[in-house]
């Protein structure tokens, strides 16, 4: 049986730097994300656990490659709608954008 595609916006594969935080962490996590869409994303981090369901804030690093002028950031929050083991090592988060907002850099 064919899987159902359920993203509702367009997803790119893309490799941007990103840190997040969430409610019960005193510091940040670095990560890399996988894909991007206007909903949501998946990063890749250096973690044992992250908590499911959990509402994050993510600050998402634009590159000058990707802005096509200064680099930019974006602040995010979100809700992780599922965590996997990787083989690799470290986790996968797949994460709801629920709000953003560019951040001016200094």
């Amino acid at each position: 049986m064919a899987e159902v595609e359920r993203r509702l916006k367009a997803r790119f594969s893309i490799s941007l730097p990103v840190a997040l935080r969430s409610e019960n962490q005193e510091s940040e996590i670095p990560g890399i994300t996988r894909d991007i869409s206007a909903n949501g994303t998946y990063v890749y981090i250096e973690a044992d656990e992250f908590a499911e369901a959990a509402p994050v804030d993510c600050i998402l690093l634009l590159p000058r490659e990707v802005t096509l002028g200064e680099p930019s950031s974006i602040r995010c929050k979100a809700q992780v709608v599922r965590v996997d083991a990787r083989e690799s090592g470290g986790l996968g988060i797949a994460l709801q954008i629920d709000s953003y907002e560019f951040l001016r850099m200094a």
